[in-house]
């Protein structure tokens, strides 16, 4: 592929996926599916020459694009071509540590978000990988509850009660309602609903809440 701005890459892409592609590619910043591609935010890793790439553009001062094909997006490609890559330096050849020590460590936190079985496979490939990556957890980041995934584990507030996100509304039904006007105590059963209507933080209790559309705060 012919060198070009990055500029002038982001207006031909969209130009050409326009029918389908609603998204800002200078702010992605994570593993996410675009249109038939899946991104790879990953430094360094547009130098492997050997695997088939969709899309590799650099344009230099530290700006790159790097895709590939869904259907090829396997935990072989990942092993192969991702966790197995060394990158090294122009000068001395010495291996790039910056990749192994954050940047793969990085990359593994995204793809759990992304697919979580995929993760799984992945790390269930080599022992190192489990050693190295099986404790990479989203669990106490805080995020966008209206972005978690639906009816994946639960909330406890700081009067122990718990709540679930069923996709629309926060949801408890063991809360002691302390703010209503009548004594709670009274019924078996109070089932309380919250809808939002704008950002709210929560801290992640499971990972399973987290997914490719999560938006974190922190």
């Amino acid at each position: 592929m012919r060198a070009k701005s990055y500029g002038t890459f982001i207006r031909d892409f969209k130009a050409e996926h326009k029918e389908t592609l609603n998204v800002s590619l200078g702010c992605v910043s994570k593993v996410c599916n675009i249109v038939d591609l899946v991104y790879l935010p990953i430094p360094f890793l547009h130098n492997n020459k050997d695997a088939d790439f969709a899309l590799r553009e650099d344009f230099g001062f530290g700006g790159t694009i790097v895709m590939v094909e869904k259907s090829k997006f396997t935990k072989e490609f990942i092993d192969k071509h991702i966790l197995q890559f060394r990158p090294r330096t122009w000068f001395d050849n010495a291996v790039i540590e910056d990749y192994l020590k954050k940047h793969l460590p990085a990359f593994m936190n995204q793809l759990k978000d992304y697919n979580l079985h995929l993760f799984r496979e992945v790390i269930a490939m080599r022992p190192e990988y489990n050693e190295l990556y099986s404790n990479v957890s989203n669990v106490g980041r805080k995020a966008d509850l209206r972005t978690l995934t639906p009816n994946k584990g639960t909330f406890v507030d700081c009067h122990g009660a718990h709540w679930s996100w069923d996709g629309k509304y926060l949801v408890s039904e063991d809360t002691n309602c302390a703010f209503m006007p009548i004594d709670a105590s009274q019924f078996s059963r109070i089932k309380v609903m919250v809808r939002l209507d704008k950002p709210v933080p929560i801290k992640i209790t499971d990972d399973e809440q987290v997914n490719e559309q999560t938006v974190f705060f922190d």
